[in-house]
């Protein structure tokens, strides 16, 4: 989609907050693409603003890991080599499955609440054939649910460490074609393994899950 399609932001939050949203946005959704350059001057004259904003910003997306800046000060969206992509998601794998256990101990009925209303959701918009490539309002999805059912801290603290580039991946896996109905199908089976307290059960489902994923985006690599 590239840069130019960027609208103005809106007004909530400081200037700043506001464009490394949007830039985060579109990065996770994809209409920034993996090693694109992002021009400050560009980027200041797109949103009606000075650099400073903007500077901001792109500092910001750095420290999260989904920008990258050169030693001539250069930005660019991040590239990822196949190890990194390997090397994510076998972190995940690990993580997540000891999550999905912790969650199957641990989850309350108000966190068995969020992940099947969020589950019913995504059963209508894969019905009406959206894509899972938007992402949520609030920025969660069924594997933040998942996580947070864990109600481990030191878990959750892990994750959240690499939490921005592990979910680009996911959603640039969700754009797969055919990956959104079997993704939902998976995370339905897991929610059923933590209702039922079956914490074996839910870590397995969770690790098959999450390698199933990492192989279907070595398959076909990152393009969009």
């Amino acid at each position: 989609m590239g840069i130019e399609n960027l609208m103005a932001p809106r007004p909530l939050g400081s200037l700043a907050d506001q464009i490394h949203d949007q830039l985060e946005r579109a990065i996770l959704e994809g209409q920034l693409d993996f090693g694109e350059r992002l021009v400050e001057g560009q980027l200041a004259r797109l949103f009606g603003t000075s650099r400073s904003p903007i500077r901001e910003a792109l500092r910001r997306l750095e420290a999260e890991g989904l920008v990258q800046i050169d030693a001539r000060r250069s930005v660019s969206v991040i590239t990822l080599s196949p190890e990194d992509i390997v090397g994510t998601f076998e972190v995940r794998e690990v993580l997540e499955g000891m999550a999905a256990r912790f969650a199957a101990q641990r989850a309350t009925d108000e966190d068995l609440a969020l992940m099947e209303t969020y589950l019913n959701r995504r059963l209508d918009e894969v019905a009406d054939r959206k894509t899972a490539s938007r992402i949520d309002k609030d920025g969660r999805d069924f594997h933040d649910l998942l996580i947070q059912a864990s109600h481990h801290k030191q878990l959750i603290e892990a994750l959240q460490s690499f939490v921005k580039v592990s979910r680009l991946l996911k959603h640039r896996a969700a754009a797969i074609e055919g990956r959104p109905q079997e993704a939902l199908e998976e995370h339905r089976a897991i929610f059923e393994a933590v209702r039922a307290r079956d914490a074996e059960r839910a870590e397995a489902l969770t690790r098959a899950h999450v390698a199933r994923v990492k192989d279907r985006l070595m398959s076909i690599g990152l393009k969009r």
